[in-house]
């Protein structure tokens, strides 16, 4: 698997920290090997239903299916 990559100017100041914040939140901040975590997309859905709890599941599913891949997932965090 190829690992997930961003490059430092993809972002300003506030939408890093927002990401990086994020990011943190979903991985195991036990790990011994953070970069060798992996993030599911049934656990980035179950993430965005509980920071997004306005949007119906629906919603989601449709996002995820139509435009989800590894980069655009780092927008929707932000």
């Amino acid at each position: 698997m190829r690992p997930l990559s961003l490059h430092t100017s993809a972002l300003n100041d506030a939408e890093y920290t927002i990401f990086t914040e994020n990011l943190a939140s979903l991985l195991d901040q036990d790990s011994d090997d953070p970069e060798a975590q992996t993030l599911t997309i049934r656990e980035a859905r179950a993430w965005m239903r509980g920071r997004y709890p306005g949007i119906p599941a629906a919603t989601i599913d449709r996002v995820r299916r139509d435009v989800w891949c590894r980069t655009r997932l780092i927008a929707a965090m932000v």
